[in-house]
């Protein structure tokens, strides 16, 4: 039987992000934090990002910076295996 997805949450408060259920960390530098959370994947863009912690046991990641869009799309592996499959 399959494992269900694990659902994530985005907190905003100020200047800081939390979110969790983060299973892995696609990308991650001062503008763009990517991650995927259960089935899909999460963008986060804006500046200065500093990630304060991190741990994939509990799902959990925190940074400092400036928010400026979130954007959820499908899971990036199904993605690559779609664009891969069309091109």
């Amino acid at each position: 039987m399959d494992k269900p997805a694990r659902l994530g949450s985005v907190m905003l408060d100020g200047d800081k992000i939390t979110l969790t259920g983060v299973t892995k960390v696609l990308q991650n530098n001062g503008k763009l934090i990517e991650v995927i959370q259960g089935e899909r994947t999460l963008t986060v863009s804006g500046e200065g990002f500093n990630v304060t912690e991190l741990n994939l046991e509990t799902g959990r990641l925190a940074a400092d910076g400036r928010v400026r869009e979130l954007k959820y799309t499908a899971a990036h592996e199904k993605q690559e295996f779609l664009k891969r499959l069309f091109k």
